[in-house]
């Protein structure tokens, strides 16, 4: 039964191919007026109203099947893009912290290069909440060879001097502190005072006579006295002069070429008493 209805089959494609056969020869051999081609376009006709429903139905469901996977493709977009930003944006910071990093390195290398000690890098990891603390705390201690009283400098000039020291970290008691005291030099005329901080992180070079010829410009460096700080370590200039005249004093401001907000490299000098040239910076 199953090889009857198989030829049976077969013989049914056979007539449609011929009965197509005819339909096509026909069609294409008759003008546009024959029978067929009427047809053609009287089944258009009925048709096309049906599509032209079908069509009004489905394209709002269409378009807004495009539209949402045209929103998921442009999130997806979105978000590739969005990552390769931040990638290049992270490595544009990283490039930048390096290069400043570099510089400010190379600096210190050549600072150390022309001073006639020993010292120790070290980096400033902390700073105190309180505004009234002019101190900030390296990662370097006496496992480091770092003991308390050694000054720290950085190719600017003087920073201050540890006052605190643990196996692996230390606080800088900076020059611009009102409790620090450093024995300084007024290299042109050779008088010598005392510079001290202040509360508003200013300095100031206390003892200089009012016959003083000091003025503004002058370079003040350490003087040495004190044993502390070595003599001739770059301190700053004179930033104004002042003759009041109930002081027995001139009042001098000292200004420093340290950024000491942004302090971020520095040296600790671990000589005891290193002999140095003056106006090393």
């Amino acid at each position: 039964m199953y090889a009857r209805w198989s030829r049976r089959n077969r013989l049914l494609l056979i007539v449609l191919v011929l009965v197509s056969i005819v339909f096509l020869s026909l069609y294409f051999r008759e003008n546009r007026q024959g029978i067929l081609h009427r047809a053609q376009s009287a089944g258009l006709a009925v048709v096309s109203p049906i599509q032209r429903v079908v069509s009004a139905v489905i394209s709002p469901f269409s378009r807004s099947w495009r539209f949402l996977s045209e929103i998921g493709h442009l999130s997806s977009e979105n978000v590739d893009l969005g990552r390769e930003n931040a990638r290049l944006r992270q490595q544009l910071v990283d490039r930048n912290e390096l290069q400043a990093e570099n510089e400010r390195l190379r600096a210190l290398v050549e600072w150390k290069k022309q001073a006639p000690f020993e010292t120790v890098a070290a980096t400033v990891v902390g700073r105190p909440p309180s505004n009234w603390e002019h101190t900030v705390i390296i990662n370097a201690g006496t496992g480091s060879g770092v003991e308390l009283g050694m000054p720290v400098v950085v190719d600017d000039g003087l920073v201050g001097q540890i006052a605190r020291v643990s196996p692996w970290s230390s606080e800088v008691q900076l020059v611009i502190d009102q409790r620090s005291g450093v024995g300084a030099l007024v290299q042109t005329t050779r008088e010598s005072g005392v510079l001290q901080g202040s509360v508003n992180g200013k300095l100031r070079l206390d003892f200089i006579a009012k016959t003083s010829k000091a003025r503004v410009g002058d370079v003040i460096i350490t003087s040495g006295f004190g044993g502390v700080f070595p003599k001739g370590i770059f301190i700053g200039t004179v930033e104004s002069v002042r003759e009041p005249s109930y002081a027995l004093f001139k009042e001098i401001d000292v200004h420093s070429e340290v950024d000491f907000s942004r302090l971020e490299d520095v040296l600790v000098i671990t000589d005891k008493k290193p002999p140095i040239r003056e106006g090393l910076r």
